[in-house]
């Protein structure tokens, strides 16, 4: 799963950044991304087949490598530039071969993000949950499952500043969390 963003309306694009930190070399699919508008922060979601290496994962008999899925996700506090550690939300494995849909996954994805929880939502037959009433790798539900984010907060300041003496002098400060309380040190005797 790469990222890349443009802050010039596709203009022009940084380098692609990989957010899967997996080394297994097997297939993440149907990511989404999303923005909580009240913190800043970043969460991404994906299908991962980085566990399946052709054991029947899933419980499925095939043998294939590459085709159990879990899902994973991962978030930035600092607008993409890097990421924690990834980390598995589904609780079960699932698998789309078995699955009675002709689109098997079929992009049916989704996330959303607000107040410092995101929502990943996924299709899965895994029946992880034991309420899927036609039983493990069968049709597919659709799973979901709150994240809390926890980050530090991360202060942005707009502009450079100066100031001048004897002149009353202010400056913005902005936050992704609030309440904040700050302070500064190594200042000119008086500021």
């Amino acid at each position: 799963i790469y990222l890349r963003n443009s802050n010039d309306n596709g203009t022009t694009w940084t380098a692609a950044q990989r957010i899967n930190d997996d080394a297994a070399g097997r297939s993440q699919f149907f990511p989404r991304f999303a923005v909580d508008p009240t913190t800043g922060l970043l969460a991404a979601s994906w299908f991962d087949c980085r566990n399946d290496n052709g054991d029947g994962l899933a419980g499925d008999t095939n043998n294939i490598a590459n085709d159990d899925v879990q899902f994973y996700a991962t978030y930035s506090s600092d607008g993409g530039v890097s990421f924690v550690a990834n980390f598995r939300v589904s609780d079960g494995t699932s698998n789309a071969v078995s699955a009675v849909d002709p689109n098997e996954f079929a992009d049916y994805t989704a996330l959303d993000f607000y107040g410092g929880k995101f929502y990943p939502c996924w299709p899965d037959n895994s029946n992880s949950s034991g309420d899927n009433p036609n039983g493990a790798l069968s049709y597919l539900d659709i799973y979901t499952v709150p994240v809390t984010v926890t980050a530090a907060p991360a202060i942005f300041s707009a502009r450079t500043a100066t100031g001048y003496a004897n002149t009353a002098f202010s400056y913005q400060i902005v936050a992704t969390h609030s309440p904040l309380s700050y302070g500064a040190s190594g200042l000119p005797a008086g500021l």
